[in-house]
């Protein structure tokens, strides 16, 4: 099987000899000189990205510019960057889909909205909304689940409870019993730095 680097050298050798073949005078070959070099820079370009995709997302630029995303030390550690609104919001997958939650400290569970917990596999016309919550917006009923995984940067759960929100909830929260599981957390700044 051919390595990576080969495959881009192939395919820019081909691109080469293709333009030569085609330039058949010397403003045709212009053009197809200018048409291959575009390719070789596109070509590189995608190789590139391939490549050195998992380094791109660790980097400070990728996760000030994508909110959500974590920025994974080398002890293990995950950064996340505060939102233009004031709150740490995580990109994580629940059950294998992603999910953006709102981190809340206030909040003892960890909490789907009713749109994100469809996604997952729950659907409310299957749950029992049992749990009674008392929140800032007043009181709100909720539904235990059961999640397969939850995942957060380089850290996965296994099994854990969390529930749905019977009301209309914007975003889902990742709250205390998340937040428990983890060595530490503490807030630096404009920085939520978690240890699992």
């Amino acid at each position: 099987m051919m390595e990576p680097t080969e495959i881009v050298y192939a395919a820019v050798t081909g691109i080469a000899v293709l333009a030569l073949i085609l330039g058949r005078s010397k403003a045709q070959y212009a053009h197809g000189a200018k048409m291959a070099l575009w390719w070789i820079v596109i070509l590189g370009l995608t190789f590139s990205v391939v490549v050195y995709w998992p380094e791109v997302q660790n980097s400070k630029l990728y996760t000030s510019l994508v909110g959500g995303s974590a920025k994974v030390h080398e002890d293990g550690s995950m950064e996340f960057t505060r939102g233009d609104d004031g709150h740490f919001h995580i990109n994580a997958k629940v059950n294998g889909v992603s999910v953006e939650f709102m981190v809340d400290t206030g909040a003892a569970d960890i909490v789907l909205t009713k749109k994100d917990a469809e996604r997952a596999g729950f659907y409310a016309n299957e749950l029992e909304f049992n749990k009674l919550y008392t929140t800032a917006n007043g009181k709100t009923r909720g539904a235990s689940v059961k999640l397969k995984n939850l995942e957060v940067g380089n850290y996965q759960t296994g099994e854990i409870y969390a529930s749905v929100n019977e009301g209309e909830l914007d975003t889902s929260l990742l709250g205390m019993r998340f937040l428990d599981k983890m060595r530490q957390f503490r807030i630096e700044g404009d920085r939520l730095v978690i240890q699992p």
